[in-house]
């Protein structure tokens, strides 16, 4: 069998994705963070479309619009608390899913497309003995 050379070129981080919690955290990679410029901005308004099953997200930096929800800068990520947003369109996620962002030009939208979205892959813990721990 032939190896093949790790390089830590960071390219997995580069793409713009996104990840939503089923707590309704919605985080942004660093790629994202860096690509979208969200550094720039304080607020984000959040929009549904319910028949296709999209969110729409409105980079803001408007503290009196009522719809502003806080974008919370990390060092190298962003989130957003979205759980009100989402247990209103009943669409929380059971599990934690993740997908890329899009880009929707005309209106300045950063659009989630929630059908391409997939399950984000979980990590066995395991305990000192190397057996899985619950689940």
């Amino acid at each position: 069998m032939a190896f093949i050379m790790y390089t830590n070129d960071s390219k997995r981080e580069s793409r713009s994705r996104v990840a939503i919690s089923s707590a309704g955290l919605i985080s942004f990679t660093s790629g994202a963070v860096r690509e979208l410029g969200l550094k720039n901005y304080q607020f984000v308004i959040l929009y549904y479309n319910q028949h296709e099953m999209k969110i729409g997200v409105k980079l803001s930096n408007d503290p009196n619009n009522k719809a502003s929800v806080p974008l919370r800068n990390k060092s190298t990520r962003a989130e957003i608390s979205g759980r009100k947003f989402f247990k209103y369109f009943n669409i929380l996620p059971s599990e934690s899913i993740s997908g890329e962002i899009e880009l929707e030009e005309q209106e300045g939208y950063l659009v989630l497309n929630l059908k391409k979205f997939v399950v984000k892959a979980k990590i066995s813990q395991k305990d000192k003995k190397g057996r899985k721990k619950n689940g």
